[in-house]
């Protein structure tokens, strides 16, 4: 057992022990940015300059993170508990029990009990906005809304139905989308940190997640894989209120649900929808969520029930699943999302037009998000500016893509894929790949780097590769296709990708679908590669 205010207080003692400077009941307005990194703090008694910042804020931490354009996905909860009368026969050394089928835990409080509750079709609070003076504030209570757990509490302790309630609380407090933490340094703005939305399990973390926080802004990087409460998994739609607002029902309760493998979300669903979205739902698809996307897990099967049932064994799609790979080993399958943007772009319901990158990019892009494409040749130059003559989002520059690039660097957001696909044509391509990357990410070391290279000639590839990895470059994967054995001189025999900094998991599901591409697009000596070349400081 820990209170709460004793903890505080101690790590407070510490804290000015160690030089720390600590103010309290000060309003702060804004962050101070400079060069795209924060410079301070503005509070109402003056500016504090600083080179980081620590979004702390708890339920208030999203309005404050959006003041500065950092994105902070939480919303607040009603959250009850109540206290029991004085119970003379209570055990003095009971621990504290939860009951996860009853959604609530007891723990002893001076001579009485504490009953909490993290129910599921929980109550959003605060849409409007939540008063700056809230402290410690209660709101009104809601007897119809917890009489079934209390019911349920009663039945596992049936004590209770004999003693009478003291205090019924109830009080907000904040959770996320996925019920994990917000943690770590926002993508939008360097230097800017957040610790929040620890969905009631604050100060159980708090010793860990502060540590981590720490080493994080001294080391200049996460000390280790976090990846699960890292602030940058989030997506930008999160951060709707309305989005929020319907997961933080399902979102309080899942503290206390089975954690089933594979388990789904059940609310804010439909977020984003391929054209075969329908299509799929007529032949039985079951979905998954996937950064938003609706994809289909797998596929019922006539008679077949099309939901999960969740088990810690073979689930009931395991036999579905089979089938699907099975098909599509020895047959053809469909990636939605591409076959989606192809069927867009082909209306007349036969294959007339290949998108290309810049089409299957800017059909891709989100409403904040911005596409520019550098284009020296004159006729390509003006067929890219015809395409994308009303889309604001698209800029189409006629210039050098080295000269280009260097132009453009470094972007206002620190999110970012640069896409690099050169002819080969000349040598100076494959000279300039490199000294172009080197530049670029000295201007702009967060972003995406997805080199493209043809296989031609082996021995070119495989120095046009070492030169990569000699440089030092960090976080290198290579991905590669060839669907012919290697043949200097009859062409280009495959194709594949140098991605700096990939996706956190982009590796692991490239080495599940190259097996795949190889089965449906190589010859019999054809071959794939997945490889990760360096690591986080550029080691082999």
């Amino acid at each position: 057992m820990v209170s709460p205010e004793d903890l505080a207080q101690a790590i407070d003692k510490d804290a000015r022990i160690g030089g720390a400077k600590i103010f309290e009941n000060i309003k702060v307005l804004d962050v101070k940015k400079c060069d795209g990194k924060v410079s301070g703090v503005i509070t109402e008694d003056g500016d504090i300059d600083a080179e980081y910042v620590v979004n702390c804020a708890g339920m208030w931490a999203r309005d404050f993170g959006r003041k500065a354009g950092v994105n902070v996905p939480l919303h607040a909860a009603e959250h009850f508990y109540v206290v029991t009368e004085n119970m003379p026969d209570l055990t003095r050394a009971l621990p504290t029990m939860r009951d996860m089928d009853g959604y609530c835990y007891f723990k002893p409080d001076a001579g009485k009990l504490l009953i909490g509750m993290f129910e599921p079709g929980a109550k959003p609070w605060g849409m409007d906005g939540i008063p700056e003076d809230f402290c410690f504030d209660e709101l009104p209570e809601d007897f119809d809304h917890l009489e079934p757990y209390l019911e349920a509490a009663m039945h596992r302790l049936p004590i209770l139905e004999r003693t009478g309630l003291q205090v019924f609380f109830n009080g907000p407090e904040s959770f996320t989308p996925d019920d994990r933490y917000q943690l770590g340094e926002a993508p939008e703005l360097k230097n800017y940190f957040v610790a929040a939305g620890f969905n009631s399990v604050g100060i159980q973390s708090a010793g860990g997640a502060g540590k981590m926080l720490a080493q994080w802004i001294q080391k200049g990087h996460s000390p280790s894989d976090v990846w699960d409460v890292d602030i940058r998994r989030n997506m930008p739609f999160q951060g709707n209120p309305s989005y929020l607002y319907e997961r933080t029902t399902e979102s309080l309760g899942l503290l206390y649900e089975t954690h089933y493998p594979f388990k789904q979300f059940k609310t804010a669903r439909g977020v984003r929808r391929s054209v075969l979205h329908d299509k799929l739902v007529a032949l039985g698809a079951v979905f998954g969520v996937d950064n938003g996307w609706e994809r289909a897990n797998w596929f019922a099967t006539k008679g077949q029930k099309p939901e999960y049932e969740y088990s810690f064994g073979r689930q009931n799609w395991f036999e579905n699943n089979k089938a699907e790979h099975e098909a599509v080993r020895h047959g053809v399958g469909v990636i939605d999302q591409y076959v989606s943007l192809v069927e867009k772009l082909n209306p007349v319901g036969r294959l007339t037009d290949y998108p290309g990158s810049p089409q299957i990019s800017a059909r891709l892009l989100r409403e904040q998000d911005v596409l520019q494409c550098t284009e020296l040749h004159t006729t390509d130059f003006a067929l890219l500016k015809r395409e994308f003559a009303d889309d604001k989002r698209v800029q189409v520059l006629k210039e050098d893509a080295w000269q280009g690039l260097k132009a453009l660097l470094p972007p206002q957001h620190r999110r970012g894929l640069v896409l690099i696909d050169p002819s080969y044509e000349m040598e100076a391509d494959y000279n300039g790949v490199l000294p172009a990357v080197q530049m670029a990410m000295e201007k702009f070391a967060t972003a995406t780097y997805a080199i493209w290279y043809p296989v031609l000639d082996r021995n070119r590839t495989e120095s046009f590769i070492r030169r990569f990895v000699k440089a030092g470059i960090p976080n290198l994967l290579r991905v590669e296709c060839c669907v012919r054995p290697d043949a200097s001189g009859r062409g280009m025999t495959g194709t594949g990708m140098l991605i700096i900094n990939p996706p956190y998991t982009l590796a692991q599901h490239m080495a599940q679908a190259m097996p795949l591409l190889k089965d449906a697009l190589c010859d019999t000596n054809g071959h794939t590669l997945v490889k990760m070349l360096t690591g986080e400081q550029g080691q082999s």
